[in-house]
């Protein structure tokens, strides 16, 4: 996945964020993510925008519990590919998302190895527009990881992903269990300025 993007700092919590994301996925045998004449790679070209709001909720001591609201659009042009032909097929599609995600800080320890905070989030997924089909709901998500500060700009977390989605019938659905490392950076890009000679 390459993704690439320009965020906006709002201020008291608000940023908003547009991006371009283009993925590959592979399809699998009984797998909801293409069509059964699928085969190979499918890439998939995305755009989006989002919107995110940020706000301590209630008081821990010296800390906060923070809660974050993202709200996401996505444009989504997924490919259907058949090994050795190539695409053969582009259709468009349209998709929401809303996630509520909740940082809980620990208390300062001694030790470093003792984590700094827990996330949790659940993350709903809905698509819209002429192209969603006749159920509205797409997948939902719930995550939960232990958070490890590494200085003001860098976090490290270790955590479980669920993922559910249905597939057509809307009866049974696809389950994706995954453990996760992710480093974080919040890091502003800064412009470098070159002295005139």
């Amino acid at each position: 996945m390459l993704r690439s993007g320009l965020t906006v700092e709002h201020g008291h919590g608000l940023s908003s964020l547009l991006a371009y994301t283009y993925l590959v996925s592979y399809p699998f045998e009984g797998g909801a993510l293409s069509p059964p004449s699928a085969s190979g790679k499918q890439p998939e070209h995305r755009a989006f925008e989002q919107l995110q709001f940020e706000h301590p909720l209630i008081r821990l001591g010296e800390k906060h519990l923070t809660l974050t609201h993202r709200f996401r659009v996505e444009q989504r042009f997924l490919g259907t590919a058949t090994e050795g032909v190539g695409v053969t097929k582009w259709n468009f599609a349209e998709r929401a998302r809303y996630r509520l995600t909740a940082r809980i800080p620990f208390k300062t320890a001694s030790w470093r190895i003792v984590p700094n905070y827990v996330s949790i989030f659940n993350e709903v997924y809905t698509s819209f527009g002429p192209h969603s089909g006749e159920s509205p709901f797409y997948a939902n998500v719930d995550y939960g990881a232990f958070g490890w500060n590494l200085g003001s700009r860098f976090a490290l977390e270790l955590g479980y992903q669920h993922r559910y989605a249905p597939i057509a019938n809307g009866v049974i659905g696809q389950n994706d269990n995954e453990l996760q490392v992710m480093l974080l950076s919040t890091a502003p890009i800064r412009r470098f300025h070159h002295r005139a000679q």
